[in-house]
């Protein structure tokens, strides 16, 4: 993926204060389908795994949760709201108050396969009762697998981001997007994902 800056989006790009909670969902759940990283993913896997089975969840995450996270290039992006920033409760009410013609389209897009198919189309049409499993489902997989770890996720990223503001405090922001080197590569005006999974050529134009 290239992810194409303007001067305008230099000026906005700022670091946020931590984990957010709805990014840690979708991204836990793409951890879950695969098997990379595993030196640092491993550990929360093997105890996450056993967690879901025993809470009774692993049938649902598995048909609900995983077609709509598939560890993919794409995944909608209304599973990621800036409401997140708030905490879960306010992340998961801010995907459900998400527009009927939003859902469609970006939910249309998925494949959801044998697991979700039938699921993903109820969603995608804003049915009740899919929304309401759709809720539950997210909050009860956070309880279960992210919540008991989120005291060291959150050590982990703050550790990150002084390594984030002291880049940022000598050389600004491009000094900034230059630390993230080699996962990723930054030659203004792009900032390059050799690893990541998607092809995309993003335009942030501001």
């Amino acid at each position: 993926m290239r992810i194409h800056f303007t001067r305008l989006d230099l000026a906005r790009t700022y670091l946020a204060d931590g984990p957010d909670p709805m990014w840690e969902l979708v991204n836990s759940l793409q951890a879950l389908q695969t098997r990379y990283g595993e030196g640092v993913l491993g550990g929360w896997r093997r105890r996450a795994a056993p967690a879901l089975h025993r809470a009774g969840l692993a049938a649902a995450v598995r048909h609900r949760l995983f077609p709509l996270a598939p560890h993919a290039p794409y995944f909608p992006d209304l599973l990621t709201p800036p409401e997140g920033a708030l905490g879960i409760d306010a992340g998961v009410e801010a995907v459900l108050s998400t527009p009927r013609a939003r859902l469609h389209r970006e939910i249309g897009r998925l494949d959801g396969g044998r697991a979700g198919g039938a699921w993903l189309a109820d969603l995608s049409a804003g049915r009740a009762r899919a929304l309401s499993e759709l809720g539950n489902t997210m909050r009860e997989y956070d309880r279960c697998a992210i919540a008991p770890e989120w005291n060291s996720l959150r050590a982990i990223v703050d550790a990150d981001l002084a390594v984030r503001r002291s880049a940022l405090s000598r050389g600004g922001v491009e000094a900034m997007l230059n630390s993230f080197h080699s996962g990723m590569r930054w030659r203004y005006p792009v900032l390059e994902l050799p690893g990541h999974p998607s092809a995309r050529e993003v335009h942030l134009r501001g």
